[in-house]
């Protein structure tokens, strides 16, 4: 399979180094789950997904956000704590898609998280790093399609289907 030579190279260099947990780590363990189950390998996805709950309770990334551990923050603990968010994010998201799919347990319980989403930051929602960004309005891209010019393919239902759905 088309990558598979660096996925497994990867697997390696993750297997070879697990006593030092990184949220970089993380999310290559999280790539490499995406991999694995594309191609069917269970076991190694289990695992990887295993080993990076683990370094996430480490890092203590399951309560960045719980009130003691409130402070306030540079604009570089920002965007480390950003990307710690969107990495915890994802990290969740994919052990519930592993339950479902498979019938395991989901190891991340609701009840012991305090992590905001990325866009209830305040400083996500009001930092402009470009001026000239400041009246940039976003347009819906529904109202921007005409109805006559639309593709009457068979793959545009398709896709209205499964966005519908």
């Amino acid at each position: 399979m088309c990558g598979s030579l660096y996925a497994d190279t990867a697997f390696e260099i993750l297997s070879n180094d697990l006593g030092n947990p990184s949220v970089d780590k993380i999310l290559s363990c999280l790539f490499l789950v995406l991999h694995y189950d594309a191609i069917s390998k269970f076991s190694r996805s289990f695992f990887l997904i295993s080993l990076s709950n683990k370094y996430a309770y480490l890092l203590r990334m399951s309560v960045m956000d719980a009130s003691k551990y409130k402070r306030s923050k540079s604009r570089q603990d920002w965007i480390s704590f950003e990307y710690k968010r969107r990495v915890w994010w994802f990290l969740y998201i994919r052990n519930v898609i592993i339950g479902l799919n498979y019938g395991t347990i989901i190891k991340i319980s609701s009840n012991d998280m305090a992590v905001n989403f990325p866009s209830n930051d305040y400083y996500f929602q009001n930092y402009n790093s470009d001026p000239s960004l400041k009246n940039y309005e976003l347009t819906d891209c529904t109202k921007a399609i005409n109805e006559n010019k639309r593709d009457k393919r068979d793959e545009a239902y398709v896709l209205e289907i499964i966005i519908h759905i």
